[in-house]
This record gives structure tokens, C-alpha cells and sequence, in this order.
């Protein structure tokens, strides 16, 4: 949005609340500190978006871009912005990765249907991001733990495939351009399931 507001809609300068709320308190540096479309945080409460769909043809960031009257730029279907720079990790570029770490647990898989799914479909996951949230973890699989938020893009990044559920790690992949496979079941809304670089798959 700030990016837009500046190329596209006229704005000089792009302040951020420091009223926002973040789950990861460092998701405020990885997504605005680094972002050079924002010029700094006001102690101002900003208009914020609630909506429980978005319309057909439009992604959840267009209807935001709609929310801000950005409405008129024609771009469709908006992919996540981070501007960190991921550092690529070789010892990671043959791993399979999997993240199933959820903060909401809404529409997300259980450890039986992904393994059931996985042998099914003679998919070999080599890695497991390590739990964040005591979420169950896969038998079998060694464990990567990311220490920043900077780390985890640098893992996602250099990982040679990456699946996930709907969960944080996934718009971070969006972000970077990273290719993803997303497990869900029923019980998140559909807007989640918003970028066209993702395989989603309902399980």
C-alpha cells in the first residue's frame, strides 16, 4: 500500500500507526522498517480494513488497495511486498521444507491428513520448521528454527521446495516469490487462499 500511494496515487510521504498490531512484534521491522515507501510511525490511529470476502476477480490485498481508494490502478490479484533482501543459505538447497505452525489453527490440517496425503502422493519432506505454537510436528523429520524473522525468509528462500498451511510463513513466501504448496481444510475463510504463485490444496 505504500508503494501504491506513492507511484500511484500522488502521495508524498506514508506514515504507520504505532497503533497497529502484530502477532511478531519484529514483523513491524521486517515489513515497514525495511519498506523505503514508509517514512516513519505516527502515534495517530489509521483507518483499518475489516471484511469477510472480497469480490470475484479480486484478491484480499485488492480489496484492501479498494479500502484506501486505490481502486483505480487496474492491478489485480497483488502479491505481498517485503523489501529484505534474502541471503541465500547452501547447505538448505536440496531441502524439502514443511511449515505447519498456525497461530489461529482455523483451517489447518492435522499431522494424519498431511502424512496421509504426502505418502499418497510420494512426496518426500525432508525438513519441518521447528513448533512455534505447540503445534504437533510430523514424525520423522529433522527440525530447522528460524531466530529472526530475517532467518526465516533466508530459509524459505533457499529451501528448494516449501509447504505450508495457511499460516504467516506463507504470505512471507508470496513476498519472496517463492512458489509454495498450501495444505487447508474447511474452516478459513477463502480470501486467505489469495496468490496465484501458491498451489492450494484441500485436503
Amino acid at each position: 500500500m505504500p508503494r501504491l500511494a506513492k507511484e500511484t496515487q500522488g502521495y508524498e510521504r506514508v506514515f504507520i500507526s504505532n497503533h497497529s498490531n502484530y502477532i511478531n512484534p519484529n514483523t513491524k521491522r521486517l515489513v515497514w522498517e525495511y519498506n523505503p515507501f514508509v517514512d516513519g510511525f505516527v502515534d495517530d490511529d489509521g483507518m483499518y480494513p475489516q471484511f469477510g470476502e472480497v469480490s470475484e476477480g479480486k484478491n484480499i490485498l485488492d480489496a484492501v488497495s479498494d479500502f484506501y481508494g486505490f481502486s483505480d490502478t487496474g492491478i489485480r490479484f497483488q502479491e505481498p511486498e517485503v523489501y529484505y533482501k534474502p541471503k541465500l543459505i547452501p547447505e538448505l538447497s536440496n531441502v524439502i521444507l514443511l511449515d505447519n505452525n498456525s497461530f489461529s489453527h482455523r483451517g489447518i490440517p492435522s499431522c494424519i491428513e498431511l502424512e496421509k496425503y504426502l505418502k499418497a502422493n510420494g512426496i518426500i519432506v525432508t525438513h519441518q520448521m521447528k513448533s512455534l505454537y505447540g503445534n504437533v510436528r510430523l514424525e520423522g523429520l529433522k527440525e530447522i528454527s528460524a531466530n529472526s524473522l530475517e532467518h526465516l525468509c533466508d530459509i524459505i528462500y533457499s529451501c528448494k521446495q516449501f509447504y505450508g498451511v495457511l499460516t504467516g510463513s506463507i504470505t512471507l513466501a508470496s513476498a519472496l516469490r517463492k512458489p509454495s504448496t498450501v495444505f487447508y481444510v474447511d474452516g478459513a475463510l477463502s480470501m486467505f487462499r489469495y496468490s496465484k504463485l501458491h498451489n492450494y490444496i484441500r485436503l
